[in-house]
């Protein structure tokens, strides 16, 4: 039991770092995608002016963080994920802007979501392909902090991410059908490709893109996927409806978000997807168990 603990102690301090540098790179992406747009509009520019201390120059990869506020680079202790935004009470230590509550969101979910990852994980880790599949999916988990950062923040997911999301989450894919293939297996993949992503495109054409944008239809391709069942691919659409409406009607209701809004709804969807992926099994045992 102590074991576990400490597993999991690891596994969430890990996850958080995953979820900080998602946040991070989120803003980096939208600060190189600006400066690529020839024709920005004024919130635009705006927004590009205060992003630019983000990318002069520098390696997405291997440049230091910068408070957007003051353009003061932040040291090591002022990013440590969750710890260091309750100690400065979500706000810069020199010009005490807010850092913002989405950043933090993403760290908290990180370390949630990959301890949550590790121990419902229903595979097992005795054959190279089960770790491979499990390595990858850890590797779409953290593309999936970025697209919420993203996607939260300005309505977006990018093909950037979307694109080698979808890449990892066939070689997923691959890992479950090179170690046991039946076309069973493989017509509930497609099943699952057609849910998730099959009805998001036919909202998408009879809209005209008003209800749902195109990059769900893409997201709903790389979940599809990873969830690999039709029937865990209703789960996650019933999950990700869910968890979106309650979110979203308290909203509506303080007229905090108007009806026409542009509503993100790729969080849910990832959302919805993971609860399929991992416990999609047994929440369709418990229900069959009660239905006779």
């Amino acid at each position: 039991m102590v074991v576990e603990y400490i597993i999991g102690l690891w596994l969430f301090i890990i996850g958080a770092s995953l979820g900080s540098y998602a946040a991070a790179s989120a803003w980096r992406l939208r600060s190189n995608y600006l400066r690529k747009e020839k024709d920005l509009d004024k919130d635009e520019q705006s927004e590009l002016k205060v992003l630019e201390s983000l990318t002069k120059g520098k390696n997405i990869l291997k440049d230091r963080s910068v408070c957007l506020g003051c353009e003061k680079i932040l040291n090591w202790y002022e990013l440590i994920p969750i710890v260091s935004f309750l100690v400065q009470r979500g706000k810069c230590r020199k010009c005490k802007k807010d850092i913002g509550l989405i950043d933090f969101s993403a760290e908290v979910f990180g370390g949630l979501g990959l301890m949550l990852i590790f121990f419902l994980w229903p595979y097992g880790f005795e054959s190279v392909e089960h770790v491979l599949a499990f390595g990858s999916l850890v590797v779409c988990f953290t593309l999936f902090l970025v697209l919420y950062t993203y996607d939260l923040r300005w309505k977006i997911l990018p093909n950037k991410i979307v694109f080698p999301l979808i890449g990892i989450s066939v070689f997923y894919a691959l890992c479950f059908l090179t170690k046991d293939f039946s076309w069973m297996r493989l017509i509930n993949l497609a099943g699952s490709v057609g849910v998730l992503a099959g009805i998001y495109f036919l909202l998408y054409l009879m809209s005209k893109g008003k209800w749902v944008g195109f990059g769900d239809v893409k997201l709903g391709i790389a979940l599809g996927f990873l969830v690999a069942d039709w029937q865990n691919a209703i789960l996650a659409l019933f999950f990700a409806n869910m968890t979106g409406l309650i979110v979203i009607m308290p909203l509506l209701l303080i007229n905090n978000v108007k009806r026409k809004s542009k509503i993100p709804f790729g969080p849910f969807l990832i959302f919805g997807s993971l609860i399929a992926l991992l416990v999609g099994s047994l929440i369709w045992k418990f229900l069959l168990m009660n239905m006779y």
